[in-house]
């Protein structure tokens, strides 16, 4: 118990909620009378996983529930006979099948989560699960936070749903990434976890980049499109934005073209295609010798170029001031040294 989460309140509401949806589903005299029986059931079991090492607060709760089950008891089996050797049967064998059965459960499930995290590249930043996994809620949050990088803040909202069978499965996830130099900007969005995007991923969406994705067409054949945060239409501001399988945009002819314009063919490499698909942005250093940030731009059909001030620069404009400052050095002669006989020594002109 993490002190945050009273159980039995959990368990109390479960059932509120249990028998709500049977009376709208259900009428009835037989079915309602049916109800005491489900919800002796329902509340016994319940009993039976979260009795002990309760918070005061528990403790108060379950002794209203524990009452309201032996009314209900007694009201199922008049025998008192009978009622004495139920609790006998519960306390005796019930309750340690169902504690095993329930440390088995969560064992299984925890492992299968952390599997699930780390598919999402949340490896080292794993939630204590012993804490959080309590089988009461239908749906668990929970808050991860850490600094990706220097520069931004990135916190992760886990979004996790108990399925059929009564296990929590990781469905989706919510970010925000806040810039904090300087501070002010932020980004969020919500991620679906069989969407193919992992963390690095989401990061690189919020920040304003494209991903390429890979996926199937209609006929099956493999193909890829490009992904992106909306952030223009209004009312889907924050919303992915998924391109059409068609969209002209062929990332490797374009840093096939650039390569050439700028003389650079460690642009060709593969390591840079995966990466600028990706979303990562790629440094270069420039004929000028300053560093620049390439990152694609599928919406404009381009790969655009910026400065270290975040500066959108023209590539032609780089080729340009390439093939000026080659001329220039071409133009140079190099001067030899030149003896004084005079005063006995070289004069160096450099």
């Amino acid at each position: 118990m993490n002190g945050e989460v009273n159980r039995a309140v959990l368990l109390w509401q479960n059932w509120e909620e249990k028998q709500k949806m049977l009376q709208e589903v259900f009428s009835g005299d037989a079915v309602l009378a049916g109800l005491d029986r489900q919800k002796h059931n329902f509340l016994r079991n319940g009993l039976l996983r979260i009795s002990g090492g309760n918070s005061v607060d528990e403790q108060l709760v379950l002794d209203l529930i524990k009452k309201a089950v032996a009314v209900l008891e007694k009201k199922l089996y008049p025998n008192p006979l009978l009622r004495l050797f139920r609790r006998i049967k519960s306390v005796g064998f019930d309750r340690p099948v169902e504690l095993s059965r329930m440390r088995k459960m969560k064992a299984d499930n925890i492992q299968v989560l952390y599997q699930a995290f780390s598919l999402q590249g949340l490896q080292g930043k794993m939630p204590d699960l012993e804490k959080h996994l309590d089988y009461q809620r239908n749906e668990i949050q929970i808050d991860l936070n850490t600094s990706y990088r220097e520069n931004y803040s990135l916190d992760v909202r886990l979004h996790l749903q108990k399925n059929l069978a009564g296990h929590y499965q990781f469905n989706s996830y919510s970010a925000t990434v806040k810039n904090l130099n300087p501070p002010g900007k932020e980004q969020s969005c919500d991620f679906k976890t069989d969407s193919g995007i992992n963390i690095r991923q989401a990061l690189n969406l919020m920040q304003g980049r494209a991903v390429l994705l890979k996926g199937l067409h209609n006929n099956g054949d493999s193909a890829a499109t490009w992904i992106q945060v909306n952030n223009d239409v209004p009312g889907l501001r924050g919303k992915l934005m998924l391109m059409e399988l068609d969209h002209q945009f062929n990332l490797k002819k374009e840093l096939e073209s650039l390569s050439q314009t700028l003389k650079q063919p460690e642009l060709l490499l593969e390591r840079v295609f995966r990466a600028m698909g990706q979303g990562e942005q790629v440094t270069v250093r420039m004929p000028s010798g300053e560093l620049s940030y390439l990152q694609a731009d599928p919406k404009n059909k381009q790969i655009t170029i910026r400065d270290k001030d975040h500066q959108l620069i023209d590539p032609q404009m780089l080729s340009l001031k390439k093939k000026s400052t080659q001329r220039l050095e071409k133009a140079i002669v190099p001067v030899k040294k030149i003896k004084h006989r005079k005063q006995g020594h070289s004069l160096h002109i450099s």
